[in-house]
């Protein structure tokens, strides 16, 4: 019996070649990816080391120079080679790419020691950190336009609801919480950033008014897990207590208003109730009220989590490499 001969056909020879080319072309880009990364971390890296060497040249009272280090496919710039202050229009040490559609730039600011990178090039999914994070948050729904801000470390915007979990859920997204507020200093920020932003009972901007129109948000302050013993959702420790102490906070006391004692829902169809409901979830007030002098900007209050006139929070997201 003669055997077949047996061997490949032309259409199956041209699937190899596809198959091939495909692997081919997929190991190019993972090679390329590894390649870029490997660049960029060796930048940040020696920028770390600047950061280091200045450091520690301050403590011990010498000149403020580092050494200068060759970066493959980077540049140390500053105002005079290596002068820890940077630049002179801008206080930042930068390390520059010779490319930035493929590598991100990296900063340190030696005054107030923050490091951080920024990348606005082509390529997805490799230096998503260094992306401009207004543009990277604008795209997101629950985001409100032009809310964004930055200060120190960290970013800001404006995040839709409609309840405090959600606002946080929503922070979170973006890779932060519901804004912790560390000092009076930033407590007076927030108010100015965020008076004429922020929706309260379906008004934009209130900064003027009766207490029921004025701008109020959701910040991460919440005395869930203990009723009165409060917290911050990023879990950093509560340094400042703001209003915590002086009667804002009513806690387990009795709620006047129109509300469903049942839900915690507002409702002003219904009649005016003082019922007790448990409010845990923290907020600020952007404005002074026109009709009571106990509220002020930047006081802090406690409301309920479904409290149905707030619909904004304020979320807070680092920016600055560790």
């Amino acid at each position: 019996m003669k055997l077949k001969e047996q061997g490949f056909s032309l259409i199956e020879l041209i699937v190899v070649l596809i198959i091939s080319a495909i692997l081919c072309q997929l190991t190019f880009v993972g090679y390329n990816r590894f390649v870029r990364k490997s660049k960029a971390f060796a930048a940040r890296t020696a920028l770390k080391n600047i950061k280091s060497e200045c450091l520690a040249n301050k403590d011990l009272g010498l000149n403020l120079k580092f050494t200068l280090v060759k970066v493959n496919s980077y540049s140390i710039n500053t105002s005079d080679k290596n002068n820890c202050l940077g630049e002179i229009n801008n206080g930042l040490v930068l390390a520059i790419p010779e490319n930035p559609d493929y590598l991100p730039t990296y900063s340190y600011n030696f005054l107030s020691g923050d490091m951080k990178c920024s990348y606005n090039g082509f390529l997805k999914g490799i230096f998503d950190d260094c992306i401009d994070l207004k543009d990277k948050f604008e795209k997101y729904k629950f985001v409100v336009k032009d809310s964004y801000k930055e200060r120190g470390c960290s970013a800001y915007v404006i995040v839709k609801g409609p309840s405090w979990d959600e606002a946080e859920n929503n922070a979170k997204k973006l890779g932060g919480n519901l804004v912790t507020i560390n000092d009076i200093e930033e407590n007076k920020w927030i108010v100015n950033s965020y008076k004429k932003l922020v929706t309260y009972n379906n008004v934009t901007g209130g900064v003027n008014g009766h207490h029921s129109k004025i701008p109020r948000a959701w910040i991460g302050l919440n005395d869930k897990e203990e009723e009165g013993i409060y917290k911050w959702s990023s879990g950093q420790e509560v340094t400042y207590r703001g209003t915590i102490d002086t009667g804002h906070m009513s806690g387990m006391k009795k709620t006047y208003g129109r509300f469903d004692p049942k839900t915690g829902l507002r409702d002003d169809s219904l009649p005016l109730v003082n019922e007790f409901i448990d409010q845990d979830v923290g907020a600020i007030t952007l404005s002074k009220p026109s009709n009571t002098e106990f509220w002020v900007e930047g006081s802090w209050e406690d409301t309920w989590n479904n409290y149905t006139h707030f619909s904004d929070g304020i979320a807070e997201v680092p920016t600055c490499l560790e």
